[in-house]
């Protein structure tokens, strides 16, 4: 049996549809069923997700066009604090949260293809120049890419229940 899923906001003239990670009383936790497309984590070779490129889109670009005012109250901007207290509207999965939250080939599991389409997420590893991501397809476990390299990218936020 599939996750509960339902549409919310549009991307590229074209409805979003989340699937349900987790909720409680008040919010839920929620990730776009397949990748909105592929971009850099930052052409500036850091791996820091508060100064990263993806993080300005998500929050820009993403937030700002994909919903409507009403659509944007409710959603809740979250304290990110795995990566330097950052509050986002919008975010993408931690590793560890890609391995709590969901069975990792279920992550991987969208129209994008082949072992050049991993996913990014916000988790880093060692030094400024490699953020860590998750391969997919064929590829099992985890990578380690340049920052700059472009990446498959499923956006994640809170929304009020």
């Amino acid at each position: 049996m599939g996750k509960r899923s339902f549409q919310f906001g549009t991307w590229n003239d074209k409805p979003i549809e989340w699937e349900v990670l987790k909720e409680d009383d008040f919010k839920t936790m929620v990730i776009t069923r397949e990748a909105i497309g592929k971009r850099t984590f930052s052409s500036k070779s850091k791996n820091i997700w508060k100064e990263s490129e993806l993080r300005y889109f998500l929050q820009e670009d993403f937030f700002k066009n994909a919903f409507s005012k009403e659509e944007k109250r409710r959603i809740i901007n979250t304290k990110l604090t795995d990566v330097g207290d950052s509050k986002d509207n919008v975010f993408i999965l931690s590793e560890g949260e890609v391995s709590s939250l969901l069975n990792p080939t279920d992550y991987y599991e969208q129209k994008i293809t082949g072992c050049s389409n991993c996913l990014w997420t916000r988790s880093p590893f060692g030094n400024n120049s490699y953020q860590v991501i998750i391969k997919r397809g064929n590829c099992d476990g985890s990578c380690w890419k340049s920052s700059g390299d472009t990446r498959a990218i499923r956006p994640v936020m809170y929304i009020k229940k």
